[in-house]
């Protein structure tokens, strides 16, 4: 696991960047992120100061940005995780696992009781990390798979 990863928060440039990130073909499809517009992405990031349910943090990997990752719908004891690695020449350095695990310690850190999250079932990479981590079998709705993992 890479030990040069920070967790800052998220800013403007992570905004920025996430504009591009998210546009990307194969990082929409994998994220499986709908079409938005940046009215709406500046709106939603707008309204996030005043969110108890949704926390966002950007990844800093060798001095540079190069994804997001955060806690959402943080409500009776659990949270979704969510995250992406927006630098694709960041794929398969550890960077996911460091994410997902930061992630874990923020919820532990609230008291929540469990994780849950949504993958694509074509993001095999992601799943394959989410199953090693401990993350299992929820429910399959459509084409996304559900996992979940407690907390202890």
């Amino acid at each position: 696991m890479p030990h040069d990863i920070e967790f800052v928060p998220y800013d403007d440039t992570f905004l920025s960047l996430s504009w591009g990130w998210l546009n990307d073909p194969e990082i929409k499809a994998l994220t499986m992120t709908p079409d938005f517009s940046r009215a709406a992405q500046a709106s939603w990031y707008d309204s996030l100061p005043g969110r108890g349910d949704y926390l966002i943090w950007g990844v800093m990997y060798a001095s540079r940005p190069v994804g997001v990752c955060g806690l959402k719908g943080i409500a009776d004891g659990t949270g979704e995780y969510w995250g992406y690695i927006g630098d694709k020449t960041c794929w398969g350095k550890g960077v996911g696992g460091r994410m997902v695990g930061f992630i874990e310690d923020q919820a532990r850190a609230l008291g929540l009781g469990g994780i849950w999250l949504r993958v694509w079932d074509g993001n095999s990479r992601a799943r394959g990390l989410y199953e090693k981590l401990g993350y299992r079998l929820d429910r399959h709705a459509d084409d996304v798979v559900l996992l979940k993992k407690p907390l202890h």
